[in-house]
This record gives C-alpha cells, sequence and structure tokens, in this order.
C-alpha cells in the first residue's frame, strides 16, 4: 500500500499540516459571502479556485483508472471556469463534497496500490504515478494559499466598506 502518500494526501486534505489549516478546514471556515469575491479584475474567485482544484483531483482519478484518453486542456473553461458563482450555501456545500469525495475515491484506489506501483509511468504521459500524486498535492496547497488569501481580501475589503 502506499501509506507514505496516504498519509501525507490525508495530513494537507484535513489532518493538521505544518504550515497552517488543511484543505477541508479551511473550506468549511470561509463564509459564503466571500466565496465569489474576486481578489483582482483578472483574478480568481474562491468559488472558482475550489471548481479548479476539482478538475484536477477528476484529471488524477482518471490517471490511477488508467483512463489514458482523459485530458483537461490548460487554460480551457474546463481548467478555468471562470463565470462560476456560487449562489448559495447549499452549492457550496454539494461542491465542497464533491471535492470530499473525489479525495474518498483517490485513497481507495491507492490502498489498492502497493509502492512499487508509484513509480509506474502514467498512461500517456511522460511522467510517473509519483510524479502525478505529489504535483496534486503541490497544486492544493498552492490553491489553499490563494483561497485564503482571497478570503482575506475580501475581508478586509469589506471592513473598509
Amino acid at each position: 500500500m502506499c501509506t507514505n502518500l496516504i498519509n501525507e494526501l490525508k495530513e494537507v486534505f484535513e489532518g493538521e499540516p505544518w504550515y497552517g489549516v488543511s484543505v477541508l478546514g479551511s473550506l468549511q471556515a470561509v463564509p459564503v459571502e466571500v466565496l465569489n469575491y474576486k481578489p483582482y479584475a483578472a483574478g480568481h474567485s474562491i468559488a472558482v479556485l475550489l471548481k479548479h482544484m476539482l478538475a484536477w483531483r477528476v484529471f488524477v482519478l482518471e490517471k490511477l483508472k488508467e483512463n489514458s484518453a482523459y485530458s483537461i486542456e490548460i487554460n480551457s473553461s474546463a481548467d478555468w471556469d471562470n463565470d462560476f458563482i456560487i449562489r448559495n450555501e447549499n452549492e457550496w456545500q454539494q461542491l465542497v463534497k464533491a471535492l470530499k469525495a473525489s479525495q474518498r475515491e483517490l485513497i481507495a484506489l491507492l490502498q489498492e496500490r502497493e509502492e512499487a506501483w508509484l513509480a509506474q509511468q502514467v498512461p500517456g504521459k511522460n511522467y510517473n504515478y509519483r510524479h502525478l500524486l505529489n504535483g496534486m498535492l503541490y497544486h492544493d496547497i498552492y490553491h489553499l494559499g490563494q483561497i485564503r488569501l482571497s478570503w482575506k481580501m475580501a475581508e478586509a475589503e469589506v471592513r473598509r466598506g
């Protein structure tokens, strides 16, 4: 089993990472009022960032299922759905629920694999599964930073009036 990687994925997603609050801990605390706030004209809202993170987790899941045909074109609407908005708490909870489901599926798939499998090449790609999964971890952490920054910027703007 890919124990070390599974533990890292769990820590970043719902544990107590060394750098602060986990992905899930942050998302559960974000007020709905700031979800569609864009910190600057070309920026991405928290809602768009989370949908983007989910899109790439689906990409990883498809690759783990050896779907070599599945792809996301960089900077396409499948990558960045800049028109996406959250209209209410229920829509936000559904998006978070989809992210949680991706995490459960990812862990379940990794529990079926041995550590040596991580060195195998991803079908149709020039990198291995370890690279793919580490990249997803870095991607989640990077966008978590953007989410937290956007949240703080939105709160500051509300205080300024």
